[in-house]
């Protein structure tokens, strides 16, 4: 079955005959395109969106047939897509490559590539262009270093871009910062910005200002205008730029590593260390930046006299390489010298070194231990839920679970824990 283009374009098109208007009339998928354009430019390399318009509709051409044929429904749709851009059709590198390079390459199997950004947008472009229904429900999602699509449903579904076709969606968890489509083109902006490491600085800082222009509440933008404030000694503008970045999204562990950065250059040591081990505790943390947040900590605890303090950053250290006696030992002094309510922090990291030994058990022991001195702390409760559930209580893990999560509905670990212990029991 050939799908008429024509057609295809007057449905994209609905009101506007299919012409092309100004930049601020453009589709979604125009606006990819020119701004894909626009940075080929920079990079001396000449393109035309309509060749690429053209080419995106031959493709939909193709996926639109399937979709009829399986239905014609949003959900088809939706499938259709999904296996377009999974994994195993077109794999994931790491690099910057925009729907512009994605569609050079679509014809060779053994070159064609995309990141998480470019995934996301082949994806919601070919919605706009097959099912407008689908189109609208779609969502841009930004964690710290990673992007995907959300669909706003009952409920809202998740696709994770970097993975192969099975596992590509789930029910969503309510990660990340959740955005328009739109923040697509400041992304890829932002993506050929990052990725250069020649391009000067003058034109990276003219860029952003003309990204926070248009898109204000950008938070890499954000960022990075505050590490160029810093690196002109200009302290309290950097500030603002990551005061605003944090009121957007309060979990981006690169903003919180700068503030701590800012309050350390301020003369506020012990305030810096507390922004480190904010970021250390992020959910979005990795081990790489986990490791960064503990050596800055340490290194300031040590400038201030704080025993403490480099006590707990050297545990975490030693966790964090799997010197799991080294940590132990560590923390066990500091349960004697600690003050009684403190002390539930050192139980609940206790609990985590013996549940990485798979000692469950005496896991179990440090995490109730930590209860009696702060029951209201979720992540103790989830902690308990979890050595509860793998030494076969699991009527008492679910009560923990939902006990936790009663203290944070946010709590995204809880809630994974209890749907996979509840699709287990089910």
């Amino acid at each position: 079955m050939v799908v008429n283009k024509t057609k295809l374009w007057e449905n994209l098109h609905k009101n506007r005959g299919g012409i092309w208007k100004t930049d601020s009339e453009l589709s979604y998928t125009e606006q990819i395109l020119h701004t894909c354009q626009k940075i080929k430019r920079r990079e001396n390399i000449s393109t035309n969106p309509e060749d690429y318009i053209k080419k995106l509709f031959s493709i939909a051409d193709d996926l639109f047939a399937e979709v009829e044929e399986t239905g014609g429904t949003e959900i088809a749709a939706k499938e259709v897509i999904k296996k377009f851009v999974a994994e195993e059709n077109i794999p994931y590198l790491k690099d910057r490559y925009n729907l512009i390079d994605i569609l050079d390459t679509i014809d060779n199997k053994e070159s064609r590539r995309a990141n998480c950004l470019g995934k996301a947008i082949l994806f919601s472009c070919l919605a706009e262009m097959i099912n407008f229904d689908l189109f609208f429900k779609l969502r841009k999602v930004t964690l710290p270093n990673h992007i995907f699509i959300r669909i706003k449903d009952k409920p809202d579904k998740d696709i994770e871009m970097v993975a192969n076709y099975e596992e590509m969606e789930r029910i969503s968890e309510g990660e990340g910062q959740e955005e328009a489509l739109k923040m697509n083109v400041p992304a890829l902006w932002y993506s050929h910005l990052c990725g250069d490491d020649n391009m000067s600085w003058w034109y990276i800082e003219e860029m952003l200002n003309e990204l926070l222009y248009r898109f204000p509440e950008f938070v890499p933008a954000l960022f990075e205008k505050a590490q160029i404030s810093i690196s002109k000694n200009k302290i309290s503008e950097a500030e603002k730029y990551l005061e605003k970045a944090l009121n957007i999204f309060p979990e981006d562990i690169h903003c919180l590593i700068l503030k701590g950065d800012i309050e350390y250059i301020k003369g506020n040591k012990k305030e810096a260390i507390t922004y480190y081990e904010k970021a250390f505790l992020n959910r979005y943390a990795d081990d790489k930046t986990k490791l960064l947040s503990c050596k800055k900590r340490s290194r300031i605890a040590k400038e201030i006299g704080d025993e403490e303090a480099i006590a707990y950053a050297e545990a975490d250290i030693q966790m964090l390489k799997e010197n799991y006696k080294e940590a132990l030992s560590i923390l066990e002094g500091l349960l004697l010298e600690s003050k009684e309510d403190a002390k539930d922090a050192i139980y609940n990291k206790m609990s985590i070194i013996f549940y990485s030994l798979n000692d469950y058990p005496k896991a179990l022991k440090c995490s109730e231990e930590a209860i009696k001195i702060n029951p209201r702390n979720p992540i103790h409760l989830y902690n308990r839920g979890v050595c509860l559930q793998i030494l076969g209580y699991p009527a008492s893990a679910e009560t923990n679970y939902r006990e936790a999560l009663r203290i944070d509905p946010c709590f995204m670990e809880a809630k994974k824990a209890l749907q996979t212990l509840n699709s287990k029991i089910n």
